[in-house]
């Protein structure tokens, strides 16, 4: 079974979270959402949702 992440380490990405901190606010709006993810064949995060959505809506 894999180690737990340390308190402290925790408690920083929850202080982050919970205060909107800039930097990471850029990295998930700009990078995160254009780059292409593997895992999604080569798809950015914007297009997969799209994709994944519509069939969803249509079914509804």
């Amino acid at each position: 079974m894999p180690k737990p992440y340390p308190e402290k380490f925790r408690q920083d990405v929850v202080r982050v979270a919970r205060n909107h901190d800039p930097g990471v606010t850029w990295i998930e709006r700009t990078y995160h959402r254009r780059r292409r993810q593997a895992a999604l064949g080569q798809l950015t995060l914007v297009e997969y949702e799209t994709v994944m959505t519509t069939p969803a809506l249509q079914a509804a």
